[in-house]
């Protein structure tokens, strides 16, 4: 059916990935239960909005990517799905904050299979933000290469070192450079 029905549905808006590196992303669920004009509840059917998947999420992305516009950020789109990364931003910097994306290339050279990539995910865990910025101070000052472990003040292990591309960036990560 289409047309006057209305869906339940709750997003929730995270700020972190699992390992805990900076990845602005929401989550949608959707209920699968719609009010018609008349005032019932029904099944929702689906199959349009599971085909439809792809295009929702490029939409998504596209109205992130112009939030992130909006407050001053440049924007350099990097596949034909919507996905970005913003200006400026160096390619060490990216890449330190990328940890998922590295365990996941790595467990693919192993030939490690996608289920038991979904098994050994970190768990979801809350954070002070505060620590946790303080965390991403040090890491986005200091390049892969060259690193050693610290702890913040807050007991938050990280990963740092010394490199100046990462340490303007980290300076002011409005500017490009």
């Amino acid at each position: 059916r289409t047309g006057g029905q209305k869906m339940v549905a709750a997003t929730f808006r995270h700020d972190t990935s699992r390992n805990l590196d900076p990845q602005l992303h929401t989550h949608c669920v959707i209920a699968n239960m719609v009010q018609g004009g008349n005032g019932k509840w029904r099944m929702m059917v689906n199959d349009g909005l599971y085909q439809q998947k792809m295009t929702i999420g490029t939409i998504y992305r596209a109205g992130l990517a112009e939030g992130l516009r909006e407050l001053g950020y440049g924007i350099d789109k990097t596949h034909a799905d919507g996905c970005f990364e913003i200006s400026g931003v160096p390619r060490d910097v990216i890449e330190a904050f990328s940890t998922r994306r590295a365990a996941s290339a790595r467990r693919a050279r192993t030939g490690t299979p996608p289920r038991a990539t979904l098994m050994t995910w970190a768990a979801k865990r809350d954070m002070d933000k505060v620590a946790l910025h303080e965390t991403w101070q040090l890491q986005a000052r200091a390049p892969r290469s060259n690193t050693r472990a610290v702890s913040t003040s807050h007991g938050v292990s990280t990963t740092v070192g010394t490199g100046r591309r990462m340490q303007r960036w980290a300076a002011n990560p409005r500017r490009s450079h």
